[in-house]
């Protein structure tokens, strides 16, 4: 079966009863057919990325004129919800996190979190969080969030009463 089908075009044959004296119909269990494998989730992901610590550093080449070239880094920037151990990554120059449906990321479950809470940019590759006139604001370090603040991998920020942190990746 590749579609739902209504109860009512379904056919289960009853089963024998046997050993029961009450008038019972046992059907024989039909299996559930498995129609498409399950995405994966971005910490999934993240675990089959190959992170070897020991090309960290950053090379620089040489070119027939002896002027060195700078081989610039890939950054792969995420916040982990700390309450579900979620991992988003975040994929734009612009991310809005909060509980509204306009929102990059959508955060269930916490009223306290307002509808565009707080938004992570990038600029001259670094990022930074601004928190949005939120209702509950965003605090680092139990200090409020007024100005634009740049993050740092391993930082810890909460939303209203929820903490996050920011994890960034970067590989040659």
């Amino acid at each position: 079966m590749s579609k739902w089908v209504p109860v009512s075009k379904v056919d289960i044959p009853p089963v024998e009863n046997t050993g029961f004296k009450e008038n019972i119909i046992i059907r024989t269990p039909v299996a559930p057919e498995i129609i498409e494998e399950k995405p994966k989730t971005s910490f999934e992901m993240l675990d089959e990325m190959n992170f070897d610590s020991a090309d960290d550093e950053t090379v620089i080449l040489k070119t027939g004129d002896d002027e060195p070239t700078m081989v610039l880094k890939n950054s792969y920037a995420y916040v982990k919800r700390l309450k579900t151990n979620e991992l988003i990554m975040i994929d734009q120059e612009e991310f809005i996190l909060g509980k509204g449906t306009k929102a990059d990321y959508i955060i269930s479950g916490n009223s306290a979190i307002s509808r565009n809470h707080a938004l992570i940019y990038q600029k001259n590759d670094e990022y930074y969080l601004k928190d949005l006139n939120s209702s509950n604001h965003t605090y680092i370090n139990d200090q409020l969030v007024q100005s634009d603040v740049k993050l740092q991998d391993g930082m810890e920020f909460k939303m209203a009463d929820e903490m996050f942190k920011f994890i960034l990746i970067e590989e040659a």
